[in-house]
């Protein structure tokens, strides 16, 4: 795992060397969309820290009907708290945005998540619908949403209870706060898997 991490590294400095516009987004039936925005943000922090993202315009193409829809009908204030956000980071939107070929239903990505034809096009993780290894019964579940997401250097916290409205709770927080705990979820994770070292 850290291997791939290092070699997807190593490609996105080479990427540095001419950078381009940066457009990051879920496709429709995305399982989930909180990626594509944590992508978005870490990317431009990445860009500002190294004194680059003057050179780099970025956009965010999304099929949610609105920015901060996330799948889930919003959370919260979600909407204007996101695009706040994305202004505030000069990064431009686009909803609604439709596939308008697709090859059986299928987007063909190789071992680094790229496309295999057009390699500077990635998908990234859940913004991809990855098929069901099994078939699983249909029950009607109500789930609860807990989303901490990160945003380079800030975050927001979501929590929608439940998963889809009208919902008993709404609520979203924004700070530093949860850019942190990300990172110390992160870290404690890979401590647990036993594939990662804490710095002390």
């Amino acid at each position: 795992m850290l291997g791939r991490s290092h070699e997807i590294t190593v490609i996105n400095e080479r990427r540095l060397e001419a950078p381009g516009h940066v457009i990051i987004g879920a496709m429709p039936f995305a399982s989930c969309f909180g990626p594509a925005y944590e992508t978005a943000f870490v990317i431009d922090a990445d860009l500002r820290k190294r004194k680059m993202r003057d050179k780099v315009p970025m956009t965010y193409v999304t099929s949610e009907p609105y920015i901060g829809h996330r799948g889930l009908g919003g959370v919260g204030d979600s909407k204007s708290v996101l695009e706040s956000e994305l202004r505030q980071h000069h990064i431009n939107w686009i909803c609604n945005a439709k596939v308008t070929k697709c090859e059986a239903g299928k987007m063909y990505i190789d071992e680094f998540q790229r496309n295999p034809k057009w390699q500077n096009i990635y998908s990234a993780g859940v913004c991809v619908a990855i098929p069901p290894i099994e078939v699983t019964p249909e029950t009607r579940a109500t789930w609860n949403a807990l989303c901490l997401a990160d945003m380079g250097d800030t975050g927001a916290a979501f929590v929608a209870l439940p998963q889809m409205p009208p919902r008993n709770v709404a609520w979203i927080k924004k700070g530093k706060w949860v850019h942190l705990a990300k990172i110390a979820c992160e870290k404690y994770i890979l401590k647990l898997l036993g594939i990662g070292k804490l710095k002390e």
